[in-house]
């Protein structure tokens, strides 16, 4: 399985939700996108997202969208995983509180 770590994905879609929609669309290994916080009212989030790595294994990857004003779009921008574990809602639950500690600290951006 190949990790979705260090990736940027471009649309040209004016719709705030179409770049994550489009990214886990494309990749079936994501089980899970959870956005976890807006930075302007113009579609700019952050939050992360839960890659099926095996059976019963998973990481966690953080993600950003950036809106391409002036030009049409968006961009999205995948980091390196934060977490592995297996894919249960524990995980996921362990994963949203590490992202939240991490926020805190500014460790998340473009």
């Amino acid at each position: 399985m190949r990790l979705l770590e260090n990736k940027t994905y471009v649309t040209e879609t004016n719709n705030w939700y179409a770049p994550s929609r489009e990214f886990r669309e494309k990749h079936s290994s994501i089980k899970r996108m959870v956005l976890m916080n807006t930075t302007s009212s113009a579609g700019d989030w952050s939050g992360f997202f839960i890659q099926k790595t095996g059976k019963r294994s998973a990481v966690a990857i953080p993600f950003w969208q950036e809106n391409n004003y002036p030009r049409a779009g968006f961009t999205l921008c995948t980091g390196t995983a934060f977490m592995k574990g297996d894919c249960s809602e524990d995980f996921y639950n362990c994963a949203c509180e590490e992202w939240e500690e991490r926020a805190q600290r500014g460790y998340w951006g473009c």
